[in-house]
C-alpha cells in the first residue's frame, strides 16, 4: 500500500514550532524585545507568540535574581541548573521537530511509481515481424497492458523505458523486435517524455516480441487477418498447443466456447518466458515490473 504524503499545511505548521523553539531559546536582550514586538501581534494560536513571552518573562527574572548573586549563591545555582535543563529540554524539542519536519519533506520528494502489468489483452492484434532467430523462433509481437500510477506527491516524467526478456535486468536477454513500441488506448503512438501528475494513472499498451517456435509458428493460421491474441489461442488449442509449444487441450466441446472464443485447460506452462519492464523517470529513479504471458502458478 502506498504510504501517504503529508500536506502542506503539515510542514508549515512544524516549521512555525522549530522558529517558536528558536525564538524561546533566545538569550539576548535586544533580540528578546524585538521577537516579543514583532509576534505580540500574531494569532493566538501562532506558537512563536507565546514563545516570545516566555523568552522575555524568562530574561526578566534572570535580571531580577542577579542583584541577589552575592547574597544568594546557592539558590541562583540551583536556578542555573533547573534553567539549564530547560534550554536542554528545549534544544531536544526542537531537534525532534526539525527531525520530523526534515522525514515529512523528504516524504514529499521522492518519487512513487506503481507498475502493473497485464499480458491478457484478448481482441489485441498480433503482429508477425521479420525478425527470426535461428534456434529461437519467430518474433511475434503481442499487445500487453501497463498501468502506470504516480503514487508520490510530486508531478514526475518518464523519460525512457525498456523490455527485455528475463526475471531481472542482470539476467535478461534483448533481441531485435522485442519492443513493438507504447501506445495510447487509441492505438496512438505514446512519444516520450510522459507526464505524470501527483495521483495520476495512466494505461498504456506495449508490443512485446515474444520468441515463437518455429514449428508453433507453421500452424499459425492464414485465414483470419487481422489476427487478435485470442483466436490465435484458439486456433492452436485445436492442435493442441500454445504459442511457446506447451501442451493445452481444447475443452469447447465440453464446455462450449466462451465470450472470448472458446474454452482451453493449459496442462502446464512451463516454456512460458517472462519479460522484465523498466521505466526511468527524469530524476533518475527506475521502477520495474516482470511478468509472463500466462503464469499457472498464480
Amino acid at each position: 500500500m502506498a504510504k501517504q504524503n503529508p500536506s502542506p499545511e503539515t510542514i508549515e505548521e512544524l516549521d512555525l514550532k522549530v522558529q517558536a523553539t528558536f525564538i524561546q531559546q533566545e538569550h539576548r536582550l535586544w533580540q528578546i524585545l524585538q521577537n516579543f514586538i514583532r509576534y505580540s501581534s500574531a494569532s493566538a494560536d501562532d506558537p512563536r507568540r507565546n514563545a516570545s513571552r516566555s523568552a522575555l518573562l524568562i530574561r526578566l527574572l534572570m535580571s531580577l535574581i542577579q542583584p541577589a548573586v552575592t547574597t544568594g549563591v546557592s539558590f541562583i545555582a540551583v536556578l542555573g541548573l533547573l534553567l539549564a535543563w530547560h534550554a536542554n529540554q528545549l534544544i531536544e524539542k526542537q531537534n525532534a521537530l526539525i527531525s520530523e519536519q526534515n522525514t515529512l519533506i523528504q516524504s514529499q520528494l521522492e518519487e512513487q511509481v506503481s507498475l502493473e502489468v497485464n499480458p491478457n489483452l484478448s481482441n489485441g492484434i498480433v503482429q508477425v515481424t521479420d525478425n527470426t532467430i535461428p534456434s529461437f523462433g519467430q518474433i511475434v509481437q503481442f499487445p500487453w497492458k501497463i498501468t502506470i500510477s504516480n503514487n508520490g506527491s510530486q508531478q514526475l516524467f518518464i523519460v525512457e523505458y525498456r523490455v527485455m526478456q528475463g526475471d531481472s535486468l542482470t539476467s535478461s536477454a534483448f533481441y531485435s523486435g522485442i519492443d513493438g513500441g507504447l501506445f495510447d488506448e487509441d492505438g496512438q503512438s505514446v512519444k516520450l517524455p510522459i507526464k505524470l501528475d501527483a495521483g495520476e494513472t495512466r494505461i498504456f499498451h506495449i508490443l512485446v516480441g515474444i520468441p515463437i517456435p518455429l514449428d508453433v509458428f507453421e500452424l499459425f493460421p492464414t485465414d483470419i487477418n487481422p489476427l487478435t491474441d485470442r483466436e490465435l489461442s484458439c486456433a492452436l488449442a485445436k492442435e493442441g498447443i500454445d504459442i511457446f509449444g506447451n501442451s493445452v487441450t481444447d475443452m469447447s466441446k465440453e464446455f462450449g466456447t466462451s465470450e472470448i472464443g472458446c474454452s482451453i485447460f493449459y496442462e502446464n506452462a512451463g516454456k512460458s518466458l517472462p519479460f522484465f519492464f523498466e521505466f526511468t523517470t527524469g530524476r533518475g529513479n527506475k521502477f520495474s515490473a516482470i511478468q509472463k504471458k500466462y503464469d499457472l502458478s498464480r
